[in-house]
Protein backbone atom coordinates (compact mmCIF):
# COMPACT_ATOMS: atom_id res chain seq x y z
CA UNK A 1 0.00 0.00 0.00
CA UNK A 2 2.18 3.16 -1.55
CA UNK A 3 2.08 5.93 0.28
CA UNK A 4 1.85 7.69 -2.93
CA UNK A 5 -1.39 5.93 -4.39
CA UNK A 6 -3.30 6.51 -0.92
CA UNK A 7 -2.64 10.31 -0.06
CA UNK A 8 -4.79 12.39 -2.93
CA UNK A 9 -7.46 9.79 -2.06
CA UNK A 10 -10.95 11.24 -0.32
CA UNK A 11 -12.41 8.70 1.83
CA UNK A 12 -14.57 6.50 -0.66
CA UNK A 13 -11.89 6.48 -3.07
CA UNK A 14 -9.53 5.10 -0.16
CA UNK A 15 -11.66 2.82 0.82
CA UNK A 16 -12.15 1.43 -2.09
CA UNK A 17 -8.52 1.09 -2.80
CA UNK A 18 -8.13 -0.38 0.54
CA UNK A 19 -10.70 -3.10 -0.22
CA UNK A 20 -8.87 -3.74 -3.46
CA UNK A 21 -5.57 -4.33 -2.52
CA UNK A 22 -6.45 -6.50 0.52
CA UNK A 23 -8.73 -8.36 -1.82
CA UNK A 24 -6.05 -8.86 -3.96
CA UNK A 25 -3.78 -10.41 -1.20
CA UNK A 26 -6.45 -12.86 0.35
CA UNK A 27 -7.10 -14.06 -3.47
CA UNK A 28 -3.10 -14.43 -4.08
CA UNK A 29 -2.92 -16.51 -1.05
CA UNK A 30 -1.76 -14.18 0.99
CA UNK A 31 -1.35 -14.46 4.62
CA UNK A 32 -0.48 -11.30 6.25
CA UNK A 33 -0.37 -7.58 5.54
CA UNK A 34 2.73 -5.51 6.61
CA UNK A 35 2.71 -1.56 6.59
CA UNK A 36 5.66 0.51 6.29
CA UNK A 37 4.70 3.44 9.04
CA UNK A 38 7.80 4.88 9.62
CA UNK A 39 11.15 5.46 8.23
CA UNK A 40 14.49 3.72 8.96
CA UNK A 41 16.61 4.09 12.26
CA UNK A 42 19.24 6.57 11.27
CA UNK A 43 22.98 5.43 11.56
CA UNK A 44 24.54 9.01 11.90
CA UNK A 45 22.14 10.46 14.30
CA UNK A 46 21.45 8.43 17.54
CA UNK A 47 17.42 7.81 18.30
CA UNK A 48 16.44 10.01 15.55
CA UNK A 49 12.82 9.47 15.06
CA UNK A 50 10.49 9.93 11.34
CA UNK A 51 7.11 10.88 10.88
CA UNK A 52 4.19 8.37 10.57
CA UNK A 53 3.45 7.80 6.84
CA UNK A 54 0.34 6.78 6.93
CA UNK A 55 -2.61 9.09 9.05
CA UNK A 56 -4.44 7.26 12.04
CA UNK A 57 -7.54 6.91 10.17
CA UNK A 58 -5.74 5.54 7.00
CA UNK A 59 -3.91 3.20 9.31
CA UNK A 60 -7.82 2.14 10.81
CA UNK A 61 -9.24 1.62 7.35
CA UNK A 62 -6.02 -0.78 6.67
CA UNK A 63 -6.37 -2.63 9.74
CA UNK A 64 -10.18 -2.85 9.52
CA UNK A 65 -10.29 -4.12 6.27
CA UNK A 66 -7.61 -7.05 6.52
CA UNK A 67 -9.24 -8.13 9.37
CA UNK A 68 -12.22 -8.29 7.95
CA UNK A 69 -10.22 -10.95 5.19
CA UNK A 70 -8.79 -12.80 7.75
CA UNK A 71 -5.41 -11.62 7.14
CA UNK A 72 -3.06 -10.16 10.08
CA UNK A 73 -1.61 -6.81 10.00
CA UNK A 74 2.01 -6.71 10.97
CA UNK A 75 2.99 -2.87 11.34
CA UNK A 76 6.57 -1.81 10.86
CA UNK A 77 7.42 1.61 12.97
CA UNK A 78 10.03 3.15 14.93
CA UNK A 79 9.74 5.92 17.21
CA UNK A 80 6.99 6.87 19.76
CA UNK A 81 4.63 8.84 17.55
CA UNK A 82 4.77 5.62 14.55
CA UNK A 83 4.19 3.22 17.00
CA UNK A 84 1.48 5.07 19.14
CA UNK A 85 -0.81 5.03 15.90
CA UNK A 86 0.11 1.74 15.06
CA UNK A 87 -1.50 0.85 18.54
CA UNK A 88 -4.23 2.64 18.18
CA UNK A 89 -4.90 1.17 14.82
CA UNK A 90 -5.55 -2.32 16.36
CA UNK A 91 -2.84 -4.14 14.55
CA UNK A 92 -1.65 -7.51 15.47
CA UNK A 93 1.92 -6.67 15.77
CA UNK A 94 4.82 -3.54 16.04
CA UNK A 95 7.40 -4.88 13.37
CA UNK A 96 11.14 -3.31 14.86
CA UNK A 97 9.94 -0.77 17.41
CA UNK A 98 12.60 1.36 18.22
CA UNK A 99 12.91 4.27 20.04
CA UNK A 100 8.84 3.30 21.07
CA UNK A 101 9.06 4.50 24.03
CA UNK A 102 7.95 2.90 27.72
CA UNK A 103 4.12 4.23 27.13
CA UNK A 104 4.05 2.19 24.09
CA UNK A 105 5.91 -0.72 25.85
CA UNK A 106 3.01 -0.43 28.41
CA UNK A 107 0.33 -0.31 26.06
CA UNK A 108 1.39 -3.13 24.03
CA UNK A 109 1.07 -4.94 26.90
CA UNK A 110 -2.20 -3.66 28.28
CA UNK A 111 -3.61 -4.62 24.23
CA UNK A 112 -1.67 -8.16 23.60
CA UNK A 113 -0.36 -6.79 20.35
CA UNK A 114 2.78 -8.70 19.93
CA UNK A 115 6.04 -6.96 19.44
CA UNK A 116 9.16 -8.43 16.93
CA UNK A 117 12.12 -6.15 18.41
CA UNK A 118 14.55 -7.24 15.46
CA UNK A 119 17.49 -6.15 17.62
CA UNK A 120 20.05 -8.70 15.95
CA UNK A 121 20.26 -6.04 12.88
CA UNK A 122 22.05 -3.25 14.43
CA UNK A 123 24.51 -5.86 15.76
CA UNK A 124 25.12 -6.77 12.26
CA UNK A 125 25.65 -3.21 11.43
CA UNK A 126 28.17 -2.73 14.11
CA UNK A 127 30.02 -5.52 13.36
CA UNK A 128 29.87 -5.38 9.63
CA UNK A 129 30.78 -1.56 9.15
CA UNK A 130 33.81 -0.45 9.49
CA UNK A 131 35.18 -0.84 12.88
CA UNK A 132 35.37 2.87 14.18
CA UNK A 133 33.29 4.53 12.20
CA UNK A 134 30.20 6.80 12.87
CA UNK A 135 27.76 4.32 11.26
CA UNK A 136 29.19 1.36 13.37
CA UNK A 137 28.52 3.37 16.77
CA UNK A 138 25.34 4.42 16.22
CA UNK A 139 24.35 1.18 14.90
CA UNK A 140 25.68 -0.34 18.98
CA UNK A 141 23.73 2.55 20.46
CA UNK A 142 20.92 1.39 18.94
CA UNK A 143 21.21 -2.07 20.21
CA UNK A 144 21.96 -1.43 23.98
CA UNK A 145 18.97 1.08 23.31
CA UNK A 146 16.63 -1.66 22.02
CA UNK A 147 18.36 -4.39 24.70
CA UNK A 148 16.97 -1.83 27.46
CA UNK A 149 13.22 -1.71 25.64
CA UNK A 150 13.40 -5.86 25.36
CA UNK A 151 13.95 -5.52 29.56
CA UNK A 152 11.71 -3.12 30.32
CA UNK A 153 8.75 -5.34 27.67
CA UNK A 154 10.04 -8.30 29.75
CA UNK A 155 9.03 -6.51 32.96
CA UNK A 156 5.37 -5.28 31.59
CA UNK A 157 4.70 -8.71 30.05
CA UNK A 158 4.62 -8.08 26.27
CA UNK A 159 4.50 -10.73 24.07
CA UNK A 160 7.55 -10.84 22.05
CA UNK A 161 7.94 -13.06 18.97
CA UNK A 162 11.39 -13.27 17.36
CA UNK A 163 11.84 -11.96 14.03
CA UNK A 164 15.14 -11.42 12.32
CA UNK A 165 14.87 -8.93 8.75
CA UNK A 166 16.63 -11.35 7.22
CA UNK A 167 18.28 -9.49 4.23
CA UNK A 168 19.67 -6.95 5.86
CA UNK A 169 23.14 -6.23 6.08
CA UNK A 170 24.96 -9.00 7.59
CA UNK A 171 21.78 -10.51 8.57
CA UNK A 172 21.60 -14.20 7.04
CA UNK A 173 18.70 -16.05 7.45
CA UNK A 174 18.46 -19.41 9.46
CA UNK A 175 21.73 -18.49 11.70
CA UNK A 176 19.61 -14.88 12.35
CA UNK A 177 17.20 -16.75 14.29
CA UNK A 178 19.48 -18.00 16.55
CA UNK A 179 21.84 -14.54 17.11
CA UNK A 180 17.57 -13.10 17.73
CA UNK A 181 17.63 -15.89 20.85
CA UNK A 182 20.82 -14.97 22.17
CA UNK A 183 20.05 -11.47 22.71
CA UNK A 184 16.92 -12.60 23.64
CA UNK A 185 18.52 -13.50 26.76
CA UNK A 186 21.28 -11.07 27.12
CA UNK A 187 18.09 -8.81 27.93
CA UNK A 188 16.84 -10.89 30.52
CA UNK A 189 14.29 -13.35 29.35
CA UNK A 190 14.84 -17.29 30.20
CA UNK A 191 15.94 -19.99 28.12
CA UNK A 192 12.40 -21.14 27.82
CA UNK A 193 10.95 -17.73 27.27
CA UNK A 194 13.22 -16.84 23.98
CA UNK A 195 12.12 -20.44 23.05
CA UNK A 196 8.30 -19.52 23.31
CA UNK A 197 9.69 -16.35 21.66
CA UNK A 198 10.79 -18.28 18.41
CA UNK A 199 8.08 -20.62 18.14
CA UNK A 200 4.36 -20.86 20.00
CA UNK A 201 4.35 -16.98 20.47
CA UNK A 202 5.55 -16.25 16.59
CA UNK A 203 2.77 -18.95 14.95
CA UNK A 204 0.30 -17.83 17.28
CA UNK A 205 1.09 -14.22 15.76
CA UNK A 206 1.24 -15.71 11.96
CA UNK A 207 -2.27 -17.14 13.02
CA UNK A 208 -0.79 -20.88 12.33
CA UNK A 209 -3.34 -22.45 15.38
CA UNK A 210 -3.51 -22.35 18.17
CA UNK A 211 -1.59 -25.71 19.17
CA UNK A 212 1.27 -24.81 16.49
CA UNK A 213 4.92 -24.28 17.52
CA UNK A 214 4.11 -26.58 20.82
CA UNK A 215 4.77 -29.95 21.62
CA UNK A 216 1.43 -31.23 23.07
CA UNK A 217 -0.80 -33.87 22.25
CA UNK A 218 -2.92 -32.92 18.83
CA UNK A 219 -0.11 -30.20 17.96
CA UNK A 220 2.01 -30.76 14.16
CA UNK A 221 4.99 -32.64 14.51
CA UNK A 222 7.55 -29.98 13.66
CA UNK A 223 10.44 -30.31 15.86
CA UNK A 224 14.33 -29.84 15.54
CA UNK A 225 16.32 -32.32 18.56
CA UNK A 226 19.47 -31.30 19.31
CA UNK A 227 22.23 -33.25 22.07
CA UNK A 228 23.52 -30.66 24.27
CA UNK A 229 23.02 -29.14 27.42
CA UNK A 230 20.33 -26.35 27.92
CA UNK A 231 23.15 -23.77 28.68
CA UNK A 232 24.19 -24.89 25.22
CA UNK A 233 21.19 -24.78 23.02
CA UNK A 234 22.32 -21.87 20.93
CA UNK A 235 25.25 -23.74 19.30
CA UNK A 236 23.59 -26.77 19.29
CA UNK A 237 20.70 -25.53 16.68
CA UNK A 238 23.58 -25.12 14.01
CA UNK A 239 24.26 -28.97 14.05
CA UNK A 240 20.32 -30.69 14.37
CA UNK A 241 20.23 -34.62 15.03
CA UNK A 242 16.80 -34.86 14.22
CA UNK A 243 14.49 -32.54 12.34
CA UNK A 244 10.83 -33.58 11.80
CA UNK A 245 8.13 -31.66 9.65
CA UNK A 246 4.48 -32.94 10.39
CA UNK A 247 5.21 -36.08 11.56
CA UNK A 248 7.92 -36.94 9.00
CA UNK A 249 11.70 -36.91 10.16
CA UNK A 250 14.11 -35.05 7.17
CA UNK A 251 17.49 -35.96 6.89
CA UNK A 252 19.35 -32.77 8.64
Amino acid sequence: MPRQDMAPCGAAALQELLSGTIHRCRTEASDHVKIVNSGLNSLLDFGKETSPQFSLGDLKKAVLCAHKKGLKVMIHANGRNPVRDAIDSGCDSIEHGFFMGTENLRRLADEQITWVPTAFTMEAYARTLPKHSRESQVARRNLDHQLDQIRLAKNFGVRIAVGTDAGSLGVHHGEAVREEIRLLLVAGLGLGEAVQSATSIGAALLGLGDRAGCLMPGSPATFLAVRTKPERLLDALSTPERFCFKGVFVAS
